[in-house]
């Protein structure tokens, strides 16, 4: 398990990059928020254990999480979470890999839903064996392919997470 200073820096530095992110630093005057709730979330001999403060976490499945906020938001929160799952886009029910992203494959987190009460987390990486590709020739005869995956692959993972807003 991470240390309690590592994991309170994580913390810091996610809260802080939503805060920049949304523009409230970084050269506008400073607004003070309204609510935040904020988090990490570890497992232990197969328990979830979570640190923080302003949400309650219960697991869905295997890397399937709904973070639940204390108090509600007056509108959905900037939500920001660590490590993220930036090399995936969703389609329905097909996933494709960003291109210039890290491997698709590791398993990150990604929010899947979210509402001014609470947030769905998504920890999974691309299912290799899922690939399913195509080939498409135009009027001129270049051939170019595509490629989906219909299928992730779930874990559990330490990851931690700052929603703040009104």
């Amino acid at each position: 398990m991470k240390s309690k200073s590592l994991i309170t820096t994580c913390i810091a530095f996610s809260l802080l990059t939503a805060v920049a992110a949304a523009g409230i630093a970084m050269g506008t005057r400073p607004t003070k928020l309204a609510k935040t709730a904020y988090g990490s979330v570890d497992f232990v001999n197969n328990a979830i254990t979570a640190q923080g403060s302003g949400f309650t976490i219960t697991r869905q499945g295997v890397g399937l999480y709904t973070i639940k906020y204390d108090k509600p938001f007056t509108e959905t929160p900037t939500l920001v979470i660590d490590p993220e799952q930036k090399s995936i886009e969703r389609d329905g029910a097909n996933y494709t890999a960003v291109e210039g992203e890290a491997d698709p494959t590791h398993i990150r987190c990604i929010v899947t839903a979210q509402s001014a009460t609470s947030a769905s987390i998504e920890c999974a990486g691309i299912d290799p064996t899922s690939r399913i590709c195509t080939d498409h020739t135009d009027e001129f005869g270049n051939t170019t392919t595509t490629c989906i995956y219909t299928r992730l692959e779930h874990a559990d993972i330490p990851f931690s997470f700052s929603a703040f807003g009104n």
